[in-house]
């Protein structure tokens, strides 16, 4: 995954987009769809509405982790550029993704929690030297 990654975006100049798929925004949305439901495919992870997880629950899952993790609901407000604080409310509590992670087998929660240990340091690799990890 970090390879893939860094293959796409290892190279790219910081001020250019990371999804800039040339198209209408209904043509735009539905590619970074099956974009997003590839990758979680290869994950081992649900994905689409009826079964799993959708882009759109990146946001919820996102301002839910923040706020576990800061415990202020002020600070997470001002992260997420939310002008209501009832209306980010509302995506702190919107948690039925946390059953779907559950369901996943161990060895799949394993995998993923081994990746989510390895992004912190690829990023900040790719932001200091912009040089490819040794195992590509």
């Amino acid at each position: 995954m970090v390879c893939m990654l860094w293959s796409h975006l290892g190279t790219r100049p910081g001020h250019e987009h990371v999804f800039s798929y040339v198209g209408t925004p209904a043509a735009r949305a539905a590619r970074l769809t099956a974009m997003f439901g590839s990758a979680l495919h290869e994950l081992g992870v649900p994905y689409g509405v009826a079964h799993g997880y959708v882009v759109s629950s990146l946001r919820a899952g996102a301002i839910t982790t923040l706020y576990q993790r800061c415990g202020d609901l002020q600070r997470v407000r001002w992260y997420g550029r939310w002008d209501s604080l009832r209306t980010m409310e509302h995506y702190v509590q919107e948690l039925p993704q946390a059953a779907v992670f559950a369901e996943l087998d161990a060895t799949t929660r394993a995998q993923l929690a081994a990746l989510a240990r390895l992004l912190p340091q690829m990023i900040r690799r790719a932001a200091l030297d912009r040089s490819p990890p040794p195992f590509v």
